[in-house]
């Protein structure tokens, strides 16, 4: 079987209007493990449409709400939220992947994954000191390394695909999404930082993949 990015089938039945109500939205929301708010994921404009592929789920299990916009008499009404459900597979590994696009993804196998928070900090000699001091800022960076599992140079096929995502941060702006199917929750928002590490041995690469998180609402894409 070929492989395929994961995602989570959410569906729901097809919402009935009131007389003299006007259909505006869809309205699917997802629980942020991280946040624990809930984030509009897709704002759908066809009431026929009843199902949504989310290819941002985290993976484990995702809880999911729907509410229905309506344009009542030229006022504008959000229903209360539904809950609805979502059909994930579980898979091992890594997938890396962009959000603006999810074609555009690859596979990873992974000896570790590290995270690193690091905060802003600069020494600098205040007056009258001989030594410097540290001043630190009150912005934290989280950063990721990914030791990745040995590949042919011969055949590279993850080097090359990595470096095609490098590729897309250039050319199209790309954010990328990366998640970890062993670990329930495991899901980051990130863009490759600087570059792909590679460590020559033997006529393998040893690729390290060093990715810095950053930040992106749910439905920006």
């Amino acid at each position: 079987m070929a492989e395929v990015l994961p995602y989570a089938a959410v569906s729901w039945t097809q919402y009935v209007l009131d007389v003299g109500d006007e259909f505006v939205s869809y309205n699917l929301k997802r629980l942020n493990l991280e946040t624990e708010v809930w984030d509009v994921i897709a704002t759908i404009e066809d009431i026929e449409t009843t199902d949504w592929l989310d290819y941002l789920a985290f993976p484990g299990s995702n809880s999911y709400r729907l509410t229905v916009t309506v344009d009542r008499l030229g006022a504008i009404i959000e229903s209360d939220p539904d809950e609805v459900t979502g059909v994930e597979f579980e898979w091992r590994g890594l997938r890396t992947h962009e959000i603006q696009d999810a074609s555009e993804w690859v596979s990873l196998q992974a000896s570790t994954v590290q995270q690193r928070v690091e905060q802003g900090q600069t020494y600098r000699l205040a007056a009258g000191r001989r030594h410097e001091t540290l001043f630190a800022g009150p912005l934290m960076a989280r950063t990721l390394r990914l030791e990745l599992i040995p590949e042919d140079l011969r055949d590279p096929v993850t080097v090359t695909a990595l470096e095609r995502l490098l590729d897309r941060q250039y050319t199209a702006g790309a954010v990328l999404c990366v998640r970890w199917g062993a670990r329930p929750g495991a899901r980051y928002i990130v863009q490759i930082d600087g570059g792909i590490d590679e460590a020559l041995s033997g006529g393998l690469g040893r690729p390290s993949l060093p990715l810095r998180r950053v930040a992106m609402p749910e439905g920006w894409a």
